[in-house]
């Protein structure tokens, strides 16, 4: 029974506030941080049952337009920030507590070109 409260819990630990659907997410937790991955497939214009082609499109990562919010619950927030291979370094993050004790977490459009995990410690 533990475990199924623990996969449960952890369903509804994030929440996407402002993210377009064609940017894909997952999140996990690693080293102790909560880690949630974004994937820009805003390039990609492919309905169910389309074949993948080998050629990538021709814009394949379009700049994003608005930055990118989430609310993640946790107990606290040490610090939050993004990494990726399309810039150097680590990126803090703005982040505010909500009314519902959640945290609002925003990922600026600039921080995601195509791959972007974003970190956040407890």
């Amino acid at each position: 029974m533990q475990i199924l409260q623990d996969i449960v819990q952890d369903a509804n630990s994030w929440q996407p506030i402002d993210i377009p659907e064609q940017v894909l997410t997952s999140i996990s937790i690693d080293k102790g941080e909560t880690v949630i991955h974004f994937l820009n497939a805003t390039g990609s214009n492919l309905k169910k049952g389309d074949m993948v082609s080998r050629h990538a499109p021709k814009n394949a990562f379009p700049e994003l337009k608005k930055d990118l919010s989430f609310a993640v619950k946790l107990k606290n927030i040490q610090r939050a920030y993004a990494v990726s291979a399309d810039f150097a370094g680590e990126k803090e993050l703005a982040y505010k507590k909500m009314a519902d004790g959640s945290y609002k977490v925003t990922l600026p459009a600039e921080f995601l070109k195509a791959y972007t995990l974003v970190r956040i410690g407890e």
